[in-house]
C-alpha cells in the first residue's frame, strides 16, 4: 500500500513561478529542453508556440492555477479529491483570489465528470505537445 492518499498542487501566480524556475535553474532547464527536442523533434513547434504566449492557447496565464491534483487509486471515490480543491480553493481566497484555472486532457472522462461536478465552468480548448486540452475556471465566493 502507498504511503500517500493524495496532493494537490497550484500557485497563485503561474508566469512567475516558472519564469522563477527558469531563473534558478536555467542550466539544467536548457539541458532538459535541448534533449527532449533532440529526442523528439516534433516537440520544437509546441515549445515555439508556448513562448509566443498564450494567446493560441485559450487561456490566461496571468490567473491562479490549479496545476496538478492526485488521489490514490486506493482512495478514490471518497470525497478525498473533493476536500483537496476545497481545500486549494480556500487557500487562493485567503490570499485574495477571486477565480482560478485548470487545464484537463480532452480524453480524461472521469476528470472532465470530476470537474463538472464540482461546478468548474469550460473556458476553452487548446493543443499543447501532441494534446487537446480543456481548459476550466471556477469563481470563489
Amino acid at each position: 500500500a502507498s504511503s500517500y492518499k493524495g496532493f494537490v498542487f497550484g500557485c497563485t501566480r503561474p508566469r512567475q513561478l516558472k519564469q522563477d524556475i527558469l531563473k534558478n535553474s536555467f542550466y539544467k532547464t536548457l539541458t532538459s529542453t535541448v534533449l527532449g527536442v533532440l529526442l523528439r523533434p516534433s516537440t520544437l513547434v509546441s515549445l515555439w508556440r508556448s513562448f509566443r504566449g498564450s494567446g493560441d492557447r485559450g487561456y490566461d496565464t496571468q490567473i491562479a492555477e490549479l496545476t496538478y491534483l492526485a488521489v490514490n487509486e486506493e482512495h478514490r471515490t471518497a470525497g478525498l479529491g473533493k476536500l483537496l480543491v476545497d481545500g486549494f480553493g480556500q487557500a487562493l481566497i485567503e490570499c485574495g483570489v477571486s477565480a482560478y484555472e485548470l487545464s484537463v486532457d480532452g480524453d480524461n472522462e472521469n476528470a472532465i465528470s470530476f470537474y463538472d461536478r464540482l461546478g468548474f465552468v469550460p473556458v476553452g480548448k487548446y493543443r499543447e505537445f501532441g494534446i487537446n486540452h480543456i481548459r476550466y475556471r471556477l469563481e470563489l465566493g
